[in-house]
């Protein structure tokens, strides 16, 4: 994955944030639509496009559980 630097608005600290067009590029691969993903993870469309147009910094530990719930088989 690939990282940028980006300052919190917060501590105003520079951090390394993952670069959300790689996680739209991981779904598209994948043939999922934001919404089919959003149910998947409880979340919603609206705030994962934000994590994909960089708008908004993905917790830590969703970007695993985004890539592992992308890349394996769903079971119905």
């Amino acid at each position: 994955m690939k990282l940028l630097n980006t300052i919190c608005p917060f501590c105003k600290q520079l951090r390394k944030v993952v670069d959300g067009r790689e996680l739209r590029e991981l779904r598209i691969k994948n043939k999922m639509s934001l919404r089919q993903l959003g149910r998947q993870l409880s979340l919603s469309a609206a705030y994962l496009c934000d994590i994909e147009h960089n708008r908004r910094l993905a917790p830590r530990g969703l970007i695993n559980y985004w890539k592992r719930r992308i890349t394996s088989p769903i079971l119905i």
